[in-house]
């Protein structure tokens, strides 16, 4: 019963965390580095673009280190980057750190949302086995 308590917990902390930046984060990049408009959409165009090749990439991982450990390497690895994006004074940088956390953070709830071995009841239209 804890380590449902820890998990939901933790996936609270997340959500909160998410639903209070992403929003913002065209306004974080327009007032931080007075990016124009294009640039801006073409930085969150291409972050929802990460998420499609970590949507790929996720369920390999879980189905070779398991889903507990992969998630927790999700989360673990792309906090540098969510740090570079908050402290660089680099556009290129923040863009690029933004990219690879928004990868991470996809490939954390592509583990959740896939049941890999294809025999739960959470069983999903796309084929999440591969090899």
């Amino acid at each position: 019963m804890t380590a449902i308590f820890h998990f939901s917990f933790a996936s609270l902390l997340i959500g909160l965390g998410s639903g209070l930046v992403v929003p913002y984060l065209n306004l974080y990049f327009s007032n931080r580095f007075e990016a124009s408009n294009t640039y801006i959409g073409l930085i969150l165009a291409l972050g929802s673009a990460m998420t499609v090749v970590a949507t790929l990439i996720g369920p390999l991982l879980v189905n070779k280190v398991g889903k507990v450990k992969a998630m927790l390497l999700f989360q673990l690895l792309s906090i540098p980057f969510l740090i570079l994006t908050a402290y660089t004074t680099s556009l290129l940088l923040a863009s690029l750190g933004f990219f690879i956390a928004a990868s991470f953070d996809e490939c954390r709830k592509s583990d959740s949302k896939c049941d890999c071995n294809g025999s739960g009841p959470r069983q999903i239209q796309r084929p999440c086995q591969f090899g």
